[in-house]
């Protein structure tokens, strides 16, 4: 399958419902499942975010191969802290009124629930808008104040953006950072309740997942055995032409497999074909700065990975992002130079590989989503 020009996407927050009973027993109605009506149902939800299986390797960008893998988070603050889940009724009788909004706490480096069973009763007979909006405090907007049984702002929460200041980062997780934030993460999904026929229809399964709403990058260097020792080291590596803005929610972003389908990928990953950035956003350029310079020898190899991260973006097809090396003789190792890259999906590690030889100095890009740790919920379940 050719791959180019497709994104992967992992399927980071599944959602499995509980069925009472074991073996082939059937689970009994709720007394209050309201029968004589068109029925409530009760739809406890299983949190789980994919492992990373075999974990990263170093890939060409889109390779034709269906062997792909993904990246585990490198920290805490990569995983979820936080899970607000907002149901919507979105039928003809109370369309856009929020059945449901609740707020799940989950340690991040065990994966564990901490205070909800996640267990939801909605009626039935209608379509649900589930929103998923997940460490939500690195977010400017108040979700707690979205009130059950009111109208959702549902205009006002789709139009979010994320913003980083010109020429700086949406969130600083460096090692110098004296404020780290947990990477925000967001889904919405359309799901149809049935009215129920029998028993076992007041128990319903739904996969969902969630998106990271942000990008890094990280630079590999590495230097060819015959290169001339001229004892100069890297200073900076600047990115020219990053989005400010990006939308918090995922915006007319496509996926495939389709996001109603069933992933093949063990990881449940999905591929981003597409996906819609403000019209109106501003652009402006990085530089990354390590916290010493990188001395360029030869034969050697070097890695700077710093943990900041960036809104998702896109240029307009007629420009490329570019990228240029400062050396700490004030000349540049690379001058300004295009990247065969012209937008960059949220949920995506965008690793560069500068490569030093004798003669010359060329960049490649290799992009990798990323997954997460599975989550453990422990409530007798």
């Amino acid at each position: 399958m050719n791959l180019r020009k497709r994104y992967r996407q992992i399927a980071a927050l599944a959602f499995a419902a509980f069925l009472t009973g074991c073996g082939n027993d059937i689970p009994s109605v709720p007394e209050d499942s309201g029968m004589e009506g068109t029925g409530n149902v009760t739809l406890s939800l299983n949190i789980a975010l994919s492992e990373s299986g075999i974990g990263a390797k170093t890939r060409a960008p889109f390779p034709d191969s269906d062997d792909l893998t993904f990246e585990g988070p490198v920290s805490d603050y990569e995983k979820l802290r936080t899970l607000r889940v907002v149901i919507v009724h979105a039928g003809e009788e109370k369309t856009g009124v929020v059945e449901h909004n609740r707020m799940v706490l989950v340690e991040p480096s065990t994966g564990a629930i901490l205070n909800d069973d996640l267990r939801f009763k909605v009626s039935s007979g209608e379509r649900k808008h589930i929103y998923l909006f997940a460490n939500e405090a690195a977010v400017s907007y108040d979700f707690s104040s979205i009130a059950e049984g009111e109208l959702f702002p549902k205009t006002e929460v789709e139009s979010i953006r994320l913003s980083r200041k010109s020429n700086a980062s949406l969130v600083d997780n460096s090692a110098s950072s004296v404020e780290k934030s947990f990477i925000p993460m967001s889904e919405m999904f359309e799901i149809d309740v049935p009215v129920p026929e029998s028993p076992v229809d007041f128990f319903r399964t739904e996969h969902l997942f969630v998106t990271r709403s942000a990008i890094k990058f990280s630079f590999h260097f590495s230097v060819a055995e015959d290169y001339p020792s001229e004892g100069v080291s890297v200073t900076g590596i600047k990115l020219y032409g990053l989005a400010d803005e990006c939308y918090y929610l995922p915006r007319n972003t496509m996926y495939d497999p389709g996001k109603y389908a069933v992933s093949g990928n063990p990881s449940g990953g999905r591929f981003i074909t597409a996906f819609e950035t403000p019209a109106d956003t501003p652009f402006s350029d990085y530089m990354f700065a390590p916290v010493s310079p990188i001395e360029i020898k030869p034969g050697m190899e070097a890695t700077l990975s710093p943990y900041v991260y960036f809104p998702e973006s896109k240029q307009d097809g007629q420009k490329h992002f570019r990228l240029s090396v400062a050396l700490d003789n004030g000349t540049e190792l690379l001058t300004p130079r295009d990247l065969t890259l012209d937008e960059i999906p949220r949920n995506t590690h965008v690793k560069i590989n500068i490569e030093m030889k004798s003669t010359d100095a060329k960049a490649s890009v290799t992009l990798l989503p990323y997954t997460g740790i599975s989550l453990e919920p422990d409530f007798g379940l």
